[in-house]
Formats: C-alpha cells, structure tokens, sequence
C-alpha cells in the first residue's frame, strides 16, 4: 500500500459547487508535502482541502503554488505544510520518464472517480500518443482527474481528463518538465 500512502483526495471549491479529484506526492519533507494534479481540478480555489489516504476524512488546508489555469490539460502544484497536516506514513510517487510505453501496455488508475465510492483502482492500457499527450482505454470518472497512471508501481503518466471510457494524460516527462 505504498502507493496508496502517495495519493490525495483533492475537493476545490467551484462557486457554489464543490469538485473532487486526485493528486499525489511528488516530495515530501519533514513539514512540506509537494501535491501534482490536473489544474482544472482546483481552478477557482486558492485553498483546496487534500485528504491523505493514510489520514481519511482529514481534509487540510492546500495552497496552490503553480498552475497552468486557463489550460484544460494544465497541471497544477500545490503544497499542505506544518507538521499537524501532514500525517506520518506518507510516501512519494517517482516519475518514470524513462519508460517507453507502447500500444496495449497495461496500467493502474488510482483516484476517486465518483461513481466509484471512496477509493478506486481502475486498470486499462494505452491505445494512443498525440504529442506530449497519452490515451488510455480505462474506466475513469470525473474524480480521477489528477490521478497517477501506474506502471510497475511508477508513475508513467498523470489524468488531464476523462471521455467515453477514456482516459486522457499528461506523460511522466512533461509532468517532470512543469515541476522543475
């Protein structure tokens, strides 16, 4: 469950209206936590709630540090920082962007689409790349957005989107590219 241990339940605040999606831990010190996800995820909020996996129906106080707003297959990085928030047992995702993924190439989805109660993992594999963009045939929802696409317990790719049974992502390389 180490990977679990990486992923976050992100609820931004729309207006009125409140949005899931996932993130999960690119670095972590011993009073920072450093959380990637999808920009339209937490668009309109300043201050999301993360929810650690390891700490359930804690939510904490993010801040956004970097988002690339105004993009629908944006990425966005934010922070939870001080001791108090950021609860033991926590782990980080390494980005694999070294892997070359072909065609059929099986992954795991983790996230909290919103049909699929608290926690899911999904599996799919890769049916295309357009550019810095892969495509997954998979199971996702709404609340998946942001999450990681794993392959051998390396993240090789993160959610951007979700349509007809498919999943749309950012590769590892350019995720790395936007932290740096």
């Amino acid at each position: 469950p180490m990977t679990e241990a990486a992923v976050v339940k992100i609820t931004a605040k729309q207006g009125e209206r409140s949005k899931t999606g996932t993130g999960f831990i690119v670095q972590l010190t011993a009073d920072i936590a450093y959380i990637v996800t999808a920009s339209h995820v937490v668009e309109g909020d300043e201050e999301p709630k993360v929810e650690f996996f390891t700490r359930r129906d804690r939510p904490v106080k993010a801040t956004v540090k970097n988002a690339e707003f105004g993009d629908p297959k944006g990425l966005a990085l934010l922070t939870v920082t001080g001791k108090d928030s950021i609860p033991k047992n926590l782990a980080m995702l390494a980005l694999e962007t070294a892997a070359t993924l072909k065609g059929g190439d099986e992954v795991t989805a983790i996230g909290f689409p919103r049909m699929g109660g608290e926690w899911a993992v999904s599996k799919g594999h890769l049916s295309a790349r357009q550019g810095r963009e892969l495509i997954f045939a998979m199971p996702v929802g709404e609340g998946n957005s942001g999450g990681p696409l794993l392959k051998g317990g390396k993240v090789v790719a993160l959610v951007t989107s979700e349509a007809q049974g498919r999943a749309f992502a950012a590769a590892a390389s350019s995720v790395k590219l936007f932290l740096e």
